[in-house]
């Protein structure tokens, strides 16, 4: 499925009605995107708030507050209207999980305004997996697969639930699974299966 619109607002698109179609299919979190792009909505600091209360987690990135300048790095990348991933993560080391908040900028738009790009949703659960695995199983690792299933429109400017958790290890291979919720926990968006190779060693 791709979740640049639900799969029944696509099959009703006749030619010519694509702009009118578009416009009448903006969801209600598309109303804050007047707002700096660099702040976090209202939910998403609620939902911080709570993920930083739990026990047992450790904070290891904040876009909002940690003012890392890697201009290198996808995630980090700004545009005109301000950064286009805002995101927090938090891992819990005993059982090698991560939990985390994530709201997507107006700048990640799909085809239809107001819903995510699948592109912009795989690149959190690449991101998510890359924390896990980098912090908890190898110094430095790559992606060998990641399969991502899509099964709602993310709507832009929404605080999302990311989850992670290493499943398995063999040798160089860690096997982690990850997720997108909503804000109760009550809908998944997107999950995925990812295959990371601890780099130590390995031939590039």
């Amino acid at each position: 499925m791709n979740t640049d619109s639900s799969e029944d607002d696509i099959k009703s698109l006749q030619p010519g009605q694509g702009k009118e179609r578009v416009s009448s299919h903006i969801p209600p979190n598309e109303a804050m995107s007047t707002a700096s792009q660099d702040d976090w909505l209202p939910e998403t600091q609620e939902l911080f708030l709570k993920l930083e209360a739990e026990k047992g987690w450790t904070l290891m990135k904040r876009t909002d507050a940690d003012h890392q300048t890697l201009d290198h790095t996808f995630t980090r990348i700004r545009t005109a209207k301000g950064q286009a991933f805002h995101f927090a993560i938090f891992l819990y080391e005993g059982e090698r999980k991560l939990r985390g908040v994530c709201q997507f900028s107006d700048e990640t738009n799909g085809l239809l305004r107001g819903w995510v790009h699948a592109g912009a949703i795989a690149t959190m659960h690449d991101s998510t997996t890359a924390v896990l695995a980098t912090n908890m199983g190898a110094k430095l690792a790559f992606t060998a697969y990641i399969h991502i299933n899509f099964m709602r429109p993310i709507p832009v400017r929404s605080p999302i639930l990311m989850e992670a958790k290493i499943e398995k290890m063999e040798g160089k291979k860690m096997f982690l699974t990850s997720s997108l919720k909503s804000q109760d926990e009550t809908m998944v968006y997107s999950d995925c299966r990812a295959l990371w190779i601890d780099a130590a060693n390995s031939k590039l």
